[in-house]
C-alpha cells in the first residue's frame, strides 16, 4: 500500500509539471545563472538556491531545454 502510495504521488508530481507552465522564478533563475556562459552559478543573489541551480542545470544538459526539466528540481 506505501508502494502504490508513493507511485501516485510521483505520477501526480509529473502531470502538474507537465500540466502547469515555467514559474517567473524559475525563468529567472534559468535566465540569470543558468544560461550564462561563466560559471555564474556560485554567485550570491536571492533567487540562487545553489542545489536548485545546480540540479536545473543537470536536468537542462541532460534532457534538454523543456518545462519538465526546469521545473523536476
Amino acid at each position: 500500500m506505501v508502494a502504490l502510495s508513493g507511485v501516485f504521488a510521483f505520477l501526480w508530481i509529473l502531470a502538474r509539471a507537465y500540466l502547469q507552465s515555467v514559474t517567473i522564478d524559475e525563468a529567472d533563475t534559468y535566465l540569470a545563472f543558468i544560461n550564462h556562459p561563466e560559471p555564474f552559478r556560485w554567485h550570491s543573489a536571492a533567487n540562487n538556491h545553489v542545489l536548485n541551480t545546480l540540479l536545473i542545470r543537470l536536468f537542462t544538459t541532460i534532457f534538454g531545454v523543456h518545462h519538465l526539466s526546469l521545473q523536476q528540481p
